[in-house]
């Protein structure tokens, strides 16, 4: 067969595979319904009971965190119906005060505690508010049992913060706004060592562990992982992202970090270790990416994950807590073991490699 002939079938075969190369790229995973904020997402997770409770209960938070309800005690919870079986009612409880605790974070930043339970066949939602954010007004709880002006105001200026953060981003991509809200969050706080080592926080400052710390401007009030949790779970209901907090233990001490859904898969994303590598910003994009591709011995229970720490490579192993287990989606623990790729490079490299193609054409049919 001349060599002619040869080259052009070959190029054909090679051409024929790039274009279905690109297909595959280019066909998107079923789109999934994109959310606005954290707090909506919880619900694809609920019965029509749960969600009605839990909408009820975040109405509630929100008053009280906007100053408009007083913080002592709880309120009552006017539902459109009851579970029958008692078991289910207890469940359904469990599930919603579960969300609330970690899913809520622009109402619940001023929490010490939640609850949700049923008093004599009504549903309540009780809370308790931080020491930190009390004075010495009415029963020791500011005026009237309302949460402090100040700490409302600084609250809001948070939350206007992150929102803005969130907008800086708007026209990005998915995974670029996955990267830029990491490193935002990364160069506005510090790990606080101090407040990791306490043993008791809720009696003294729960500041550390809630995202108003990271959102709020002052580089003295620094986070642990819960924060950071949340303050990335936060942003990503802004960009419309599917993100979800995870709780569990991390080389066997308590720790929390996210699954973000990018395309239709999951993948693992560790803000905490991303801010406790001491890289730039650069080199954390290199040697601790956000999504990461070192995630290996994935099951409902846990997974191992793989990374650079001070330019030296080790292993974790993540394990679920049992309420993780229990209530969060299985696309929320069952993490891809494969790093999420762009397609903008593999583009531009089947882009060159057809040019390369159409070159060696050309010089078949003009060599002698």
């Amino acid at each position: 067969m001349p060599k002619k002939v040869v080259i052009i079938i070959l190029s054909v075969i090679e051409a024929l595979l790039c274009v279905s190369l690109i297909a595959r790229l280019s066909r998107h995973t079923p789109a999934r319904e994109r959310i606005s904020s954290c707090t909506e997402l919880p619900e694809r997770c609920m019965n029509s009971f749960e969600r009605e409770l839990y909408q009820k209960s975040v109405e509630v938070l929100k008053r009280v965190s906007l100053g408009e309800q007083d913080c002592l005690g709880g309120a009552a919870l006017e539902l459109s119906t009851m579970p029958e079986n008692a078991k289910e009612l207890e469940n359904s409880a469990d599930k919603v005060q579960f969300f609330l605790k970690k899913y809520v974070p622009e109402y619940t930043y001023w929490a010490d505690s939640i609850w949700v339970t049923d008093v004599y066949g009504e549903m309540y939602i009780g809370y308790r508010p931080s020491p930190v954010y009390m004075d010495d007004g009415f029963y020791g709880f500011g005026e009237y049992g309302y949460l402090k002006k100040d700490v409302v105001e600084t609250a809001q200026r948070a939350f206007e913060n992150a929102k803005r953060i969130a907008a800086k981003y708007e026209n990005k991509s998915d995974y670029e706004k996955v990267c830029g809200y990491a490193e935002e969050i990364c160069r506005a706080v510090k790990y606080d060592e101090n407040a990791a080592d306490s043993e008791d926080f809720s009696s003294k400052d729960i500041r550390p562990w809630r995202i108003v710390s990271v959102f709020d401007g002052d580089p003295e009030t620094n986070v642990v992982c819960e924060a950071y949790g949340q303050a990335f779970e936060y942003l990503c209901g802004l960009g419309g992202i599917e993100c979800w907090y995870v709780s569990g233990e991390m080389g066997g001490g308590s720790h929390g970090w996210n699954t973000v859904v990018l395309d239709g898969v999951s993948y693992f994303t560790d803000i905490t270790a991303c801010d406790t590598t001491n890289y730039t910003d650069a080199e954390i994009r290199l040697k601790h990416p956000f999504i990461l591709d070192r995630v290996s011995d994935v099951s409902k229970n846990g997974f191992k994950s793989g990374h650079y720490k001070m330019s030296a490579f080790y292993y974790d192993e993540y394990t679920y807590g049992e309420s993780a287990k229990r209530f969060l989606p299985e696309e929320a623990l069952l993490v891809s073991t494969k790093k999420y790729r762009t397609a903008t490079p593999v583009i531009v490299l089947i882009i060159l490699d057809a040019a390369a193609i159409a070159l060696v054409v050309v010089r078949g049919f003009v060599k002698k």
